[in-house]
């Protein structure tokens, strides 16, 4: 849904960049105690702010300076920093709804891009100030979309997301990693077989396999890194992977606890997984060769809660599941 905004001429268009860059690791796979209570603040699910109509998803990108889209790879005349990046998905019976927010350092970055997209026809666009709102899709809910965001009618997340708050254990800040972008999606076949395309087909058989016989509705994630990402470097697609960074992604499944603990590996023994020991708890492993680089997706439960982690680097994707994994030990 998010590959035919621009085209490029050769290049990854600058709103195909910005979500590459934030969205990439989540599309990449995209116990018998419960986890425990949370207290405070929670990271990126109480920080950011959606549009107050019916949602699928959404994710916010923020860290402690811009993401930089070099004008390399955007195409355009100057590098754009963006401030953060917000997306929304909104439910429909027909086309899909999407919509996003960029909140731009500088208010010319705003009007340049805003002035790049105008010509768009399938896009709409809204111009506040150092941000850049955009919607495609047509029909009421895309009009709803629209309205609140023009009324400036926005919520917490957790107030659309409420049963995400179960989630929020499993995307903690960890020692060493920090969490720059994160966010929620209800699983539907529609909203699956949207997400996973362009993946290769046994990930991508593999994440619906497990979301189906798991039976969960509800996923959350939250993307890591050991520093700000400095995505300046980033001057060709294939330059992605210089980027030091790794995903967690958890969801409850309808089963009881004690039920889906067992069940749990049988579920992920038929995929072509390893079994091995994170923290003195039994998780799977399985490597993806995707555009020529190993990619590291380790997986285990807490009661009725997957855990898995997504990363290029196996010891970032290992020390990522068993940070998530000692938070409800």
């Amino acid at each position: 849904m998010f590959h035919s905004f621009l085209s490029g001429r050769g290049r990854l268009p600058v709103t195909n960049c910005l979500l590459v860059v934030l969205l990439v690791f989540f599309i990449l796979i995209s116990g018998c105690q419960q986890p425990g209570s949370v207290t405070g603040e929670v990271p990126l699910l109480s920080s950011g702010m959606v549009p107050q109509v019916e949602l699928d998803g959404f994710i916010l990108a923020r860290q402690e300076k811009p993401f930089i889209v070099s004008r390399e790879l955007s195409g355009l005349e100057n590098d754009i920093a963006v401030s953060s990046f917000t997306g929304w998905i909104s439910p429909s019976a027909g086309q899909e709804i999407v919509g996003f927010n960029l909140e731009f350092s500088k208010v010319e970055d705003a009007q340049n891009i805003y002035n790049y997209l105008a010509a768009r026809e399938d896009t709409w666009l809204y111009l506040s100030g150092n941000k850049v709102f955009l919607v495609r899709g047509g029909g009421p809910e895309s009009e709803a979309l629209k309205q609140a965001i023009t009324g400036n009618k926005f919520v917490s997340p957790l107030s659309i997301f409420p049963e995400a708050l179960n989630l929020a254990p499993f995307m903690s800040e960890f020692p060493g990693l920090k969490p720059f972008a994160g966010g929620v999606g209800r699983i539907a076949p529609r909203i699956l077989n949207v997400n996973l395309e362009g993946l290769p087909v046994q990930s991508g058989a593999m994440f619906i396999e497990i979301m189906e016989k798991a039976r969960i509705d509800l996923v959350a994630f939250a993307s890591y890194s050991r520093f700000p990402l400095d995505t300046s470097v980033i001057a060709y697609p294939q330059d992605f992977n210089k980027l030091q960074v790794g995903t967690l992604i958890t969801g409850k499944t309808e089963y009881p606890g004690f039920i889906f603990s067992f069940l749990f590996p049988r579920i992920v023994s038929r995929l072509g997984v390893e079994s091995m020991d994170i923290n003195g708890k039994t998780a799977f492993s399985r490597v993806e060769n995707i555009d020529n680089r190993d990619v590291h997706i380790m997986i285990s439960n807490m009661s009725n809660y997957i855990i898995c982690s997504v990363s290029y680097d196996p010891a970032m994707a290992r020390n990522l599941l068993a940070e998530a994994i000692a938070v409800q030990q």
